[in-house]
């Protein structure tokens, strides 16, 4: 048995009866292997009779075996059946029982009980400080789930907030095999070269909410983006300057950072770029052909803006891999 890591120690994976969500047993039962992880497979029910209570029990004890079966190893599988309201009964199971990571497809409409695993996803990924790990069950599973040497996209934006993410990105790249590559990706959003470089007026509610909207629900997205037939505006020599200068410190910030990733067998890029961040981050993953994108679901703008929670709906509603999102204490 693979001694227990402390930050993946237990994974939960909620589950509605669909095939879709069983979509993230893969991914769970991937890292339970390598990390020695327990593996607790939830089911939330609304209905209180008998009669479906144990045919969720027989569904749920029958996904159990079936996980126990495609491991090599005796990993622990809990099958686990709550009756309440699907979101909160996950929240609070994860708080109560020291759950390490969540593991959730994007979503789901079909199963036992009929609750869609959309809705039901970014209830969790909004209110939880639980670590979740968000798979797109309409994408092929990439070489993470596999237990193959991966690349993964950490995006940094300069704080310590978003920095927190680092651990939890290098065990994942130790989970799979020697060779992993990560790469930390810093997207440099100049505010002040005049203006002329500025998209403003994009509003952005999606996962978060419109009472949790950034700032006031206005997200600046440097140059021109691909929404946009504008070309973006000449650089003049002194604005060329400035982002020469913007670059040098973002790649000398990016070398700090690799600093902190210290594990064995694995390669450390630093990459960074100028745009709109989630647009960027999306370019990056499919230069590298990338298996997981990672980040905190906030951090710090120049301005001392959260922002990077948009920047994270943004990538999940755009990237074809899965994205893993992690809440910094602070800003739970």
């Amino acid at each position: 048995m693979v001694k227990k890591d402390n930050l993946y120690q237990k994974i939960l994976i909620p589950l509605d009866g669909s095939e879709l969500s069983e979509e993230a047993l893969l991914y769970g039962e991937s890292l339970a292997q390598s990390l020695g992880s327990d593996l607790i497979l939830l089911h939330s029910c609304e209905i209180p009779s008998d009669a479906h209570h144990h045919m969720e029990q027989f569904y749920l004890e029958g996904m159990s075996r079936i996980s126990r079966e495609r491991m090599d190893q005796k990993v622990k599988v809990e099958p686990v059946i709550l009756q309440g309201y699907p979101p909160e009964d996950i929240i609070d199971y994860a708080s109560k029982n020291n759950i390490s990571l969540i593991i959730m497809v994007t979503h789901s409409n079909r199963g036992i009980k009929r609750w869609v695993l959309g809705s039901t996803t970014s209830r969790v990924v909004r209110k939880t400080g639980t670590p979740v790990l968000l798979i797109n069950p309409l994408s092929p599973a990439t070489a993470f789930a596999k237990r193959r040497p991966c690349r993964i996209i950490v995006a940094l934006d300069g704080s310590s907030t978003s920095e927190f993410i680092l651990p939890y990105a290098e065990k994942l790249a130790m989970a799979s095999r020697r060779g992993s590559e990560v790469t930390l990706f810093h997207v440099i959003s100049p505010p002040n070269l005049d203006n002329k470089y500025i998209l403003s007026g994009v509003t952005d509610f999606g996962i978060y909410g419109k009472e949790e909207a950034i700032g006031d629900g206005k997200v600046t997205s440097p140059l021109s983006s691909s929404r946009t037939s504008q070309s973006p505006p000449e650089l003049t020599i002194e604005d060329k300057s400035r982002l020469k200068a913007l670059e040098t410190r973002a790649y000398h910030y990016l070398k700090q950072a690799s600093s902190k990733i210290t594990g064995q067998g694995i390669t450390v890029n630093s990459q960074v770029a100028t745009g709109n961040a989630a647009e960027e981050i999306i370019k990056e993953e499919n230069a590298i052909n990338a298996d997981l994108i990672a980040m905190t679901t906030r951090g710090l703008s120049n301005s001392g803006r959260l922002f990077l929670g948009s920047v994270a709906d943004r990538v999940l509603h755009t990237a074809s891999v899965p994205l893993l999102l992690v809440t910094p204490p602070h800003t739970k």
